[in-house]
């Protein structure tokens, strides 16, 4: 499985949707109806997800900066994550 089809599979878990209707470039807040509550649930949920691959600290600037899914790859390619 892809790196973005598996942050897509998360993001859509934690917001109820289907995964297949998302895109890189969906805007998490305004597209999606992702809070900041759910920004947070999120950034655990990634966290946890990969965690096997590396330990991720998501501070909250990090959460912050995350508007699309595409920032979600960049954040976590950065962290040295592939798939």
């Amino acid at each position: 499985m892809s790196l973005d089809q598996r942050v897509k599979e998360v993001v859509a878990e934690c917001l109820g949707i289907n995964w297949r209707t998302i895109e890189n470039e969906t805007r998490l807040a305004e597209e999606l109806g992702a809070d900041s509550l759910d920004l947070a649930d999120l950034a655990f949920r990634i966290m946890k997800e990969f965690e096997h691959q590396k330990k991720l600290d998501i501070t909250k600037a990090d959460e912050d900066a995350f508007h699309t899914i595409q920032d979600i790859l960049n954040y976590l390619q950065k962290e040295g994550i592939e798939q």
